[in-house]
């Protein structure tokens, strides 16, 4: 019998281009520069101490998620998310989009939320989100993480306990795309694994 073919992609940096985090923020911002920028202004000294790799991004990237998310109400929110696919088209790298087309079966598995990339993966027929979840307090408004940042060796934990769930029963080959040294837990755990670079202002996709 022949093995149950997934493909497995990172979100940013892999299927867009960059990052999605602040082009999110910003989408929720209205997209209105001043309004983004105060918003952002309280982390400025830090968000300089994580270029230089100083810091607990993770916990960084949380406080200001809550910062910009616990006004919005849940609905308002969601209606963000979905207008936030039409943000996500706009950066899609076609290369990548090509082989997530042409997969079998496609399973995201990113840091950034799930609740921003699953509209989009909806629309692109996706079969699961695989992404750091939110938790809310008992008004309903954004107070944090639901568990840790789905980044590094927690992408293949998560990974582990959807299959374990989800295709206990499936000899499944899989097949990985990711671009970032996070990712690198990620593609050693998969049968096949591919990096996509940007060199010389292109796109590349090789084998790991």
């Amino acid at each position: 019998m022949a093995r149950r073919q997934v493909s497995v992609f990172d979100f940013d940096g892999t299927i867009i281009r960059g990052d999605s985090f602040f082009h999110f923020l910003y989408h929720i911002s209205g997209r209105k520069p001043v309004a983004f920028a105060l918003r952002l202004s309280p982390f400025v000294f830090r968000l300089a101490l994580a270029a230089v790799g100083l810091g607990d991004k993770s916990k960084l990237k949380e406080k200001i998620m809550v910062r910009f998310l616990r006004p919005l109400p849940g609905r308002e929110f969601s209606r963000l998310c979905y207008s936030f696919v039409a943000e996500i088209d706009k950066m899609l790298l076609p290369r990548v989009m090509e082989l997530l087309r042409q997969a079998d079966e496609a399973i995201i598995v990113s840091a950034s939320l799930r609740l921003m990339i699953e509209p989009w993966a909806v629309r692109y027929g996706v079969k699961a989100v695989i992404a750091t979840e939110l938790a809310y307090d008992l008004q309903g408004r954004v107070c944090g993480f639901a568990g840790p940042n789905c980044k590094g060796r927690e992408k293949v934990r998560s990974l582990r306990q959807y299959i374990a769930q989800y295709m206990p029963e499936s000899d499944c080959e899989l097949s990985g795309y990711g671009n970032l040294p996070d990712d690198i837990p990620l593609l050693e755990f998969c049968d096949k694994a591919y990096i996509v670079s940007r060199k010389s202002g292109k796109y590349e996709i090789t084998a790991y």
